[in-house]
Protein backbone atom coordinates (compact mmCIF):
# COMPACT_ATOMS: atom_id res chain seq x y z
CA UNK A 1 0.00 0.00 0.00
CA UNK A 2 2.64 2.26 0.92
CA UNK A 3 4.19 1.99 -2.30
CA UNK A 4 1.29 2.44 -4.52
CA UNK A 5 0.78 5.97 -2.53
CA UNK A 6 4.79 6.90 -3.00
CA UNK A 7 4.34 6.07 -6.88
CA UNK A 8 1.16 8.37 -6.91
CA UNK A 9 2.80 11.56 -5.18
CA UNK A 10 6.27 11.77 -7.01
CA UNK A 11 5.21 13.85 -9.31
CA UNK A 12 6.58 14.63 -12.89
CA UNK A 13 9.56 12.74 -13.90
CA UNK A 14 12.98 15.29 -15.46
CA UNK A 15 11.68 14.16 -19.72
CA UNK A 16 8.14 14.55 -18.70
CA UNK A 17 9.01 18.60 -17.55
CA UNK A 18 11.03 18.50 -20.80
CA UNK A 19 8.67 17.70 -22.48
CA UNK A 20 5.93 19.78 -21.19
CA UNK A 21 8.51 23.09 -21.63
CA UNK A 22 9.15 22.11 -25.01
CA UNK A 23 5.23 22.35 -26.06
CA UNK A 24 4.85 24.97 -23.80
CA UNK A 25 7.79 26.73 -25.71
CA UNK A 26 6.12 25.96 -28.99
CA UNK A 27 3.34 27.61 -27.80
CA UNK A 28 4.50 30.67 -27.08
CA UNK A 29 6.31 30.61 -30.21
CA UNK A 30 3.37 30.19 -32.20
CA UNK A 31 1.35 32.52 -30.11
CA UNK A 32 3.71 35.57 -30.17
CA UNK A 33 4.25 35.04 -34.01
CA UNK A 34 0.40 35.24 -34.24
CA UNK A 35 0.88 38.08 -32.30
CA UNK A 36 3.35 39.77 -34.15
CA UNK A 37 1.59 39.08 -37.43
CA UNK A 38 -1.60 40.54 -36.48
CA UNK A 39 0.00 43.61 -34.74
CA UNK A 40 1.57 44.18 -38.39
CA UNK A 41 -1.57 43.56 -40.12
CA UNK A 42 -3.34 45.99 -37.74
CA UNK A 43 -0.40 48.86 -37.90
CA UNK A 44 -0.34 48.52 -41.70
CA UNK A 45 -4.84 48.64 -41.63
CA UNK A 46 -4.59 51.44 -39.35
CA UNK A 47 -2.08 53.05 -41.44
CA UNK A 48 -4.17 52.54 -44.50
CA UNK A 49 -7.41 53.95 -43.14
CA UNK A 50 -5.84 56.89 -41.56
CA UNK A 51 -4.09 57.95 -44.71
CA UNK A 52 -7.45 57.21 -46.96
CA UNK A 53 -9.21 59.56 -44.01
CA UNK A 54 -6.62 62.45 -44.20
CA UNK A 55 -6.63 61.84 -47.99
CA UNK A 56 -10.52 62.19 -48.29
CA UNK A 57 -10.53 65.29 -46.09
CA UNK A 58 -7.57 66.77 -48.46
CA UNK A 59 -9.52 65.92 -51.70
CA UNK A 60 -12.51 67.54 -50.69
CA UNK A 61 -11.11 70.67 -49.16
CA UNK A 62 -9.05 71.44 -52.32
CA UNK A 63 -11.70 70.78 -54.29
CA UNK A 64 -14.14 72.65 -52.61
CA UNK A 65 -12.05 75.30 -52.58
CA UNK A 66 -11.42 74.84 -56.35
CA UNK A 67 -15.25 75.10 -57.31
CA UNK A 68 -14.97 78.64 -55.68
CA UNK A 69 -11.88 79.53 -57.38
CA UNK A 70 -12.35 82.89 -59.14
CA UNK A 71 -15.27 84.71 -57.80
CA UNK A 72 -15.17 88.70 -57.85
CA UNK A 73 -12.18 88.27 -59.86
CA UNK A 74 -12.58 87.01 -62.97
CA UNK A 75 -12.09 89.99 -65.33
CA UNK A 76 -9.41 90.29 -68.19
CA UNK A 77 -8.48 93.98 -66.79
CA UNK A 78 -7.46 91.90 -63.24
CA UNK A 79 -5.88 88.62 -64.61
CA UNK A 80 -2.57 88.27 -65.09
CA UNK A 81 -2.51 91.80 -63.02
CA UNK A 82 0.64 91.41 -60.32
CA UNK A 83 -0.77 93.59 -57.01
CA UNK A 84 1.53 95.46 -54.99
CA UNK A 85 0.20 94.96 -51.54
CA UNK A 86 1.85 96.96 -48.20
CA UNK A 87 1.31 95.08 -45.11
CA UNK A 88 1.46 97.29 -41.99
CA UNK A 89 -0.21 97.21 -38.56
CA UNK A 90 -1.20 101.01 -37.08
CA UNK A 91 1.32 101.66 -34.73
CA UNK A 92 4.14 99.23 -35.40
CA UNK A 93 5.95 100.50 -38.74
CA UNK A 94 8.49 98.03 -38.21
CA UNK A 95 6.66 95.06 -39.15
CA UNK A 96 5.66 96.88 -42.42
CA UNK A 97 6.50 94.67 -45.63
CA UNK A 98 6.07 95.22 -49.24
CA UNK A 99 5.40 92.05 -51.61
CA UNK A 100 3.40 90.90 -54.78
CA UNK A 101 0.47 88.38 -55.76
CA UNK A 102 -0.71 87.68 -58.93
CA UNK A 103 -3.94 87.17 -59.26
CA UNK A 104 -5.78 84.23 -60.87
CA UNK A 105 -8.35 81.90 -60.42
CA UNK A 106 -6.31 78.85 -60.08
CA UNK A 107 -2.64 79.08 -61.27
CA UNK A 108 -0.29 75.41 -61.60
CA UNK A 109 3.32 75.86 -60.80
CA UNK A 110 4.90 72.69 -61.85
CA UNK A 111 7.30 71.40 -60.04
CA UNK A 112 10.80 70.22 -61.26
CA UNK A 113 12.64 67.08 -60.68
CA UNK A 114 10.15 65.02 -59.13
CA UNK A 115 8.80 67.90 -56.58
CA UNK A 116 5.18 68.22 -56.29
CA UNK A 117 3.00 70.84 -57.81
CA UNK A 118 1.28 73.43 -56.13
CA UNK A 119 -1.67 75.37 -57.27
CA UNK A 120 -2.56 78.87 -55.83
CA UNK A 121 -6.47 79.39 -55.49
CA UNK A 122 -7.93 82.83 -55.34
CA UNK A 123 -11.59 84.20 -54.69
CA UNK A 124 -12.88 86.87 -52.86
CA UNK A 125 -15.45 86.42 -49.85
CA UNK A 126 -17.77 89.75 -50.33
CA UNK A 127 -21.13 88.51 -49.94
CA UNK A 128 -22.49 91.50 -51.82
CA UNK A 129 -20.65 92.66 -54.95
CA UNK A 130 -18.88 90.16 -57.99
CA UNK A 131 -17.91 92.75 -60.16
CA UNK A 132 -15.67 95.73 -60.35
CA UNK A 133 -17.37 99.36 -60.08
CA UNK A 134 -14.75 102.21 -61.76
CA UNK A 135 -12.91 104.97 -60.34
CA UNK A 136 -14.40 108.08 -61.13
CA UNK A 137 -11.78 110.23 -59.98
CA UNK A 138 -8.23 110.33 -61.09
CA UNK A 139 -6.58 108.59 -57.81
CA UNK A 140 -2.71 109.71 -57.62
CA UNK A 141 -1.04 107.02 -55.25
CA UNK A 142 -1.83 109.61 -52.09
CA UNK A 143 -4.30 109.23 -49.37
CA UNK A 144 -7.26 110.84 -50.38
CA UNK A 145 -10.30 108.52 -51.01
CA UNK A 146 -11.23 106.65 -53.72
CA UNK A 147 -14.32 108.00 -55.83
CA UNK A 148 -16.79 105.32 -57.36
CA UNK A 149 -19.23 105.34 -59.59
CA UNK A 150 -21.11 102.98 -56.87
CA UNK A 151 -20.07 101.78 -53.90
CA UNK A 152 -22.63 99.81 -52.97
CA UNK A 153 -21.93 96.26 -50.91
CA UNK A 154 -18.29 97.99 -49.89
CA UNK A 155 -18.05 97.67 -46.06
CA UNK A 156 -15.45 98.71 -43.54
CA UNK A 157 -13.02 96.29 -43.62
CA UNK A 158 -13.07 95.28 -47.06
CA UNK A 159 -9.58 94.58 -49.41
CA UNK A 160 -10.32 96.44 -52.66
CA UNK A 161 -7.88 96.01 -55.68
CA UNK A 162 -7.20 98.88 -58.03
CA UNK A 163 -6.69 97.53 -61.90
CA UNK A 164 -5.62 100.07 -64.97
CA UNK A 165 -6.86 98.51 -67.80
CA UNK A 166 -5.52 95.95 -69.80
CA UNK A 167 -4.94 97.89 -72.91
CA UNK A 168 -3.08 100.91 -70.95
CA UNK A 169 -1.52 98.46 -68.47
CA UNK A 170 0.34 97.08 -72.07
CA UNK A 171 2.09 100.13 -72.66
CA UNK A 172 4.20 99.54 -69.67
CA UNK A 173 7.14 97.37 -69.40
CA UNK A 174 6.10 94.15 -68.14
CA UNK A 175 8.18 94.35 -64.89
CA UNK A 176 6.35 98.02 -63.73
CA UNK A 177 3.90 97.28 -61.34
CA UNK A 178 0.36 98.06 -62.28
CA UNK A 179 -1.85 97.22 -59.76
CA UNK A 180 -1.86 97.29 -55.71
CA UNK A 181 -4.24 96.10 -52.55
CA UNK A 182 -5.85 98.36 -50.27
CA UNK A 183 -8.13 98.14 -47.34
CA UNK A 184 -11.50 100.31 -46.86
CA UNK A 185 -11.45 101.71 -43.11
CA UNK A 186 -14.32 103.81 -43.68
CA UNK A 187 -17.39 105.19 -45.66
CA UNK A 188 -17.42 108.90 -45.99
CA UNK A 189 -21.05 110.33 -46.25
CA UNK A 190 -20.43 114.33 -45.95
CA UNK A 191 -21.97 115.54 -49.36
CA UNK A 192 -19.97 115.00 -52.35
CA UNK A 193 -18.73 112.01 -50.65
CA UNK A 194 -21.71 109.23 -50.85
CA UNK A 195 -19.25 107.21 -53.16
CA UNK A 196 -15.82 107.44 -51.34
CA UNK A 197 -14.20 104.66 -49.78
CA UNK A 198 -11.42 105.91 -46.78
CA UNK A 199 -8.27 103.48 -47.11
CA UNK A 200 -6.04 104.76 -44.47
CA UNK A 201 -3.75 103.42 -42.14
CA UNK A 202 -5.77 103.56 -38.50
CA UNK A 203 -7.94 101.74 -36.97
CA UNK A 204 -11.68 101.53 -37.73
CA UNK A 205 -14.88 100.50 -36.69
CA UNK A 206 -15.85 97.15 -39.00
CA UNK A 207 -19.37 96.04 -40.76
CA UNK A 208 -20.60 94.47 -37.58
CA UNK A 209 -19.59 97.82 -35.48
CA UNK A 210 -16.66 96.01 -33.68
CA UNK A 211 -14.22 99.36 -32.95
CA UNK A 212 -10.02 99.37 -33.08
CA UNK A 213 -9.54 97.03 -35.20
CA UNK A 214 -6.49 97.40 -37.40
CA UNK A 215 -6.18 98.29 -40.88
CA UNK A 216 -3.62 96.10 -42.37
CA UNK A 217 -2.70 96.62 -45.99
CA UNK A 218 -3.14 100.51 -46.32
CA UNK A 219 0.29 103.03 -46.13
CA UNK A 220 1.26 105.79 -43.64
CA UNK A 221 2.19 107.88 -47.08
CA UNK A 222 0.37 106.13 -50.09
CA UNK A 223 2.18 104.50 -52.84
CA UNK A 224 2.89 106.74 -54.63
CA UNK A 225 2.88 108.34 -58.63
CA UNK A 226 3.77 108.02 -61.34
CA UNK A 227 3.51 103.76 -60.87
CA UNK A 228 0.74 103.99 -58.77
CA UNK A 229 -1.39 106.67 -60.80
CA UNK A 230 -4.89 105.27 -61.89
CA UNK A 231 -6.79 107.26 -64.63
CA UNK A 232 -10.15 107.82 -63.97
CA UNK A 233 -13.26 106.17 -65.84
CA UNK A 234 -11.10 103.09 -66.68
CA UNK A 235 -9.58 102.19 -63.73
CA UNK A 236 -11.44 99.02 -61.97
CA UNK A 237 -11.91 98.52 -58.21
CA UNK A 238 -12.63 94.77 -57.38
CA UNK A 239 -14.53 94.39 -54.04
CA UNK A 240 -12.21 91.28 -52.38
CA UNK A 241 -14.09 91.26 -48.91
CA UNK A 242 -12.78 91.51 -45.59
CA UNK A 243 -11.20 87.67 -45.76
CA UNK A 244 -10.31 86.82 -49.22
CA UNK A 245 -8.99 83.78 -50.49
CA UNK A 246 -5.34 83.62 -51.82
CA UNK A 247 -4.47 80.05 -50.93
CA UNK A 248 -1.28 77.69 -51.94
CA UNK A 249 -2.09 73.93 -51.75
CA UNK A 250 1.63 71.90 -51.81
CA UNK A 251 2.37 68.20 -50.85
CA UNK A 252 6.25 68.54 -49.01
CA UNK A 253 9.64 66.91 -49.25
CA UNK A 254 12.78 67.59 -48.70
CA UNK A 255 13.59 69.01 -52.15
CA UNK A 256 10.31 71.20 -51.83
CA UNK A 257 10.74 75.48 -52.15
CA UNK A 258 8.86 77.74 -49.50
CA UNK A 259 6.54 77.54 -48.17
CA UNK A 260 7.60 74.04 -47.37
CA UNK A 261 9.58 73.94 -44.05
CA UNK A 262 11.78 70.49 -42.74
CA UNK A 263 9.07 70.41 -40.44
CA UNK A 264 6.36 69.86 -43.41
CA UNK A 265 7.88 67.12 -44.72
CA UNK A 266 5.50 64.20 -45.80
CA UNK A 267 2.71 66.98 -45.34
CA UNK A 268 0.39 68.37 -48.06
CA UNK A 269 -0.07 72.26 -46.60
CA UNK A 270 -2.32 75.05 -47.32
CA UNK A 271 -0.07 78.05 -46.97
CA UNK A 272 -2.47 81.42 -47.03
CA UNK A 273 -0.33 84.25 -48.94
CA UNK A 274 -1.70 87.06 -47.50
CA UNK A 275 -0.23 86.49 -44.07
CA UNK A 276 1.60 83.80 -44.32
CA UNK A 277 -0.09 81.03 -41.95
CA UNK A 278 0.50 77.41 -42.61
CA UNK A 279 -1.79 74.31 -41.94
CA UNK A 280 -1.49 70.91 -42.64
CA UNK A 281 -4.14 69.20 -44.08
CA UNK A 282 -2.90 65.97 -44.58
CA UNK A 283 -0.14 63.57 -43.11
CA UNK A 284 2.06 61.33 -45.49
CA UNK A 285 1.38 62.43 -48.59
CA UNK A 286 4.51 61.86 -51.23
CA UNK A 287 2.98 63.52 -54.50
CA UNK A 288 0.83 65.67 -56.00
CA UNK A 289 -0.07 66.71 -59.29
CA UNK A 290 -2.43 68.37 -60.74
CA UNK A 291 -2.85 69.98 -64.50
CA UNK A 292 -5.25 72.58 -66.10
CA UNK A 293 -8.92 71.91 -68.00
CA UNK A 294 -8.21 74.20 -71.34
CA UNK A 295 -11.04 75.40 -73.90
CA UNK A 296 -8.89 75.10 -76.61
CA UNK A 297 -11.35 75.74 -79.39
CA UNK A 298 -10.72 78.35 -82.16
CA UNK A 299 -12.51 81.22 -82.36
CA UNK A 300 -13.65 81.01 -78.71
CA UNK A 301 -17.13 79.78 -78.18
CA UNK A 302 -19.87 81.25 -75.52
CA UNK A 303 -19.65 78.38 -73.67
CA UNK A 304 -16.61 77.22 -71.57
CA UNK A 305 -15.77 73.46 -71.77
CA UNK A 306 -13.17 71.60 -71.09
CA UNK A 307 -11.52 69.71 -74.24
CA UNK A 308 -8.00 69.09 -73.30
CA UNK A 309 -6.30 68.63 -70.31
CA UNK A 310 -2.12 70.54 -69.87
CA UNK A 311 0.12 71.15 -67.37
CA UNK A 312 0.85 74.60 -68.77
CA UNK A 313 -1.07 77.07 -70.24
CA UNK A 314 1.39 79.07 -72.72
CA UNK A 315 -1.26 80.04 -76.08
CA UNK A 316 -4.78 78.22 -75.15
CA UNK A 317 -6.16 80.51 -77.52
CA UNK A 318 -3.97 80.00 -80.49
CA UNK A 319 -3.65 83.59 -81.44
CA UNK A 320 0.09 83.29 -81.33
CA UNK A 321 0.24 84.98 -77.83
CA UNK A 322 0.97 83.14 -74.65
CA UNK A 323 0.79 84.33 -70.79
CA UNK A 324 4.45 83.55 -70.09
CA UNK A 325 6.09 84.01 -66.13
CA UNK A 326 9.01 84.82 -65.25
CA UNK A 327 11.03 83.36 -61.83
CA UNK A 328 9.93 86.15 -60.25
CA UNK A 329 5.93 86.28 -60.92
CA UNK A 330 5.89 88.88 -63.24
CA UNK A 331 3.84 88.96 -66.39
CA UNK A 332 6.01 88.80 -69.15
CA UNK A 333 3.54 88.26 -71.99
CA UNK A 334 -0.01 89.52 -71.09
CA UNK A 335 -2.62 87.43 -72.59
CA UNK A 336 -5.17 86.99 -70.10
CA UNK A 337 -7.76 85.85 -72.11
CA UNK A 338 -5.70 81.91 -72.13
CA UNK A 339 -6.75 82.45 -68.06
CA UNK A 340 -10.05 82.97 -69.06
CA UNK A 341 -10.30 79.79 -70.76
CA UNK A 342 -9.25 77.55 -67.64
CA UNK A 343 -12.90 75.42 -67.09
CA UNK A 344 -11.23 72.67 -64.54
CA UNK A 345 -8.11 71.61 -62.83
CA UNK A 346 -7.49 68.11 -62.30
CA UNK A 347 -5.42 67.15 -59.38
CA UNK A 348 -4.13 63.89 -57.90
CA UNK A 349 -2.42 63.19 -54.36
CA UNK A 350 -0.66 60.09 -53.27
CA UNK A 351 -0.96 58.62 -49.98
CA UNK A 352 1.37 56.43 -48.28
CA UNK A 353 0.49 53.91 -45.03
CA UNK A 354 2.29 55.18 -42.01
CA UNK A 355 3.93 52.10 -41.22
CA UNK A 356 5.59 49.40 -43.19
CA UNK A 357 3.57 46.42 -43.85
CA UNK A 358 6.50 43.87 -42.88
CA UNK A 359 7.83 45.63 -39.61
CA UNK A 360 11.09 43.07 -39.81
CA UNK A 361 14.43 45.05 -40.20
CA UNK A 362 14.95 47.33 -42.95
CA UNK A 363 14.92 46.04 -45.96
CA UNK A 364 13.20 43.00 -45.59
CA UNK A 365 11.06 43.32 -48.29
CA UNK A 366 14.16 42.82 -50.88
CA UNK A 367 14.50 39.08 -50.31
CA UNK A 368 11.11 38.11 -48.22
CA UNK A 369 8.63 40.42 -50.22
CA UNK A 370 5.08 39.10 -50.03
CA UNK A 371 2.74 41.00 -52.81
CA UNK A 372 -0.03 40.56 -50.33
CA UNK A 373 1.50 42.66 -48.13
CA UNK A 374 2.67 45.36 -50.05
CA UNK A 375 2.96 47.12 -53.08
CA UNK A 376 4.49 45.33 -56.03
CA UNK A 377 4.34 48.45 -58.64
CA UNK A 378 4.27 52.21 -58.30
CA UNK A 379 1.23 54.02 -58.25
CA UNK A 380 -0.19 55.86 -60.88
CA UNK A 381 -3.84 57.56 -61.72
CA UNK A 382 -4.15 57.48 -65.78
CA UNK A 383 -2.40 60.77 -66.57
CA UNK A 384 0.66 60.56 -64.61
CA UNK A 385 2.86 58.28 -62.16
CA UNK A 386 5.61 58.53 -59.28
CA UNK A 387 9.39 57.00 -60.05
CA UNK A 388 10.22 54.51 -58.55
CA UNK A 389 13.26 57.16 -57.25
CA UNK A 390 10.41 59.21 -55.31
CA UNK A 391 8.75 56.84 -53.42
CA UNK A 392 11.82 55.39 -51.97
CA UNK A 393 12.58 59.36 -50.83
CA UNK A 394 11.61 60.26 -47.39
CA UNK A 395 12.05 56.34 -46.20
CA UNK A 396 14.48 55.55 -43.39
CA UNK A 397 17.87 54.00 -44.58
CA UNK A 398 17.77 50.85 -46.63
CA UNK A 399 13.68 50.59 -46.32
CA UNK A 400 11.83 49.17 -49.56
CA UNK A 401 8.89 51.61 -50.60
CA UNK A 402 7.36 48.56 -51.29
CA UNK A 403 6.80 47.57 -47.92
CA UNK A 404 4.30 50.43 -47.83
CA UNK A 405 0.90 50.39 -48.91
CA UNK A 406 -0.37 53.45 -51.41
CA UNK A 407 -3.30 55.48 -52.18
CA UNK A 408 -4.32 57.76 -55.01
CA UNK A 409 -6.58 60.40 -54.67
CA UNK A 410 -7.83 61.86 -57.39
CA UNK A 411 -10.44 64.54 -59.30
CA UNK A 412 -11.89 67.08 -61.72
CA UNK A 413 -12.31 70.32 -59.97
CA UNK A 414 -15.12 72.43 -62.17
CA UNK A 415 -13.80 76.25 -61.38
CA UNK A 416 -17.68 76.71 -61.58
CA UNK A 417 -17.19 80.87 -61.44
CA UNK A 418 -15.72 80.43 -64.66
CA UNK A 419 -18.46 78.32 -65.72
CA UNK A 420 -21.21 80.44 -64.73
CA UNK A 421 -19.57 84.17 -66.01
CA UNK A 422 -20.72 86.06 -68.32
CA UNK A 423 -19.07 86.04 -71.55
Amino acid sequence: MSSYYSMKNRGFSLVELMVGLAVGAVAILVLTQLAITFEGQKRSTVGSAESMDEGAVALYTLSRELQGAGYGIIDQDLIGCTIRIHSEVPGQPAGAQDYFVSVFPARIAKGAGGVPDSIMVTSSNSPMISAAVTLIQAYNGDLTNFRLSERYGFEAGDAIILAKPLNLRNTFPPSERNCSMHQVTGLPNAPGETNDLRHLLEKYTNALGQPNQDSKWNTVAGLGAPDYAYPANTTKVFNIGSGPTVMTYTACTAASPAPCTAQNIGQMIATNNLDGKTTVLMENVIAFKAQYGLDTRVPAQPDLRVTAFSNTILDADGDGVSMAFDAGGLVVTNDPDDYMRVGAVRIAIVARSKYPDNPNTPGSCTSNFDPALGTDAPPNWGWDSISVADLAAGLPAGADWRCYKYKVFQTVAPLRNMMWRVR
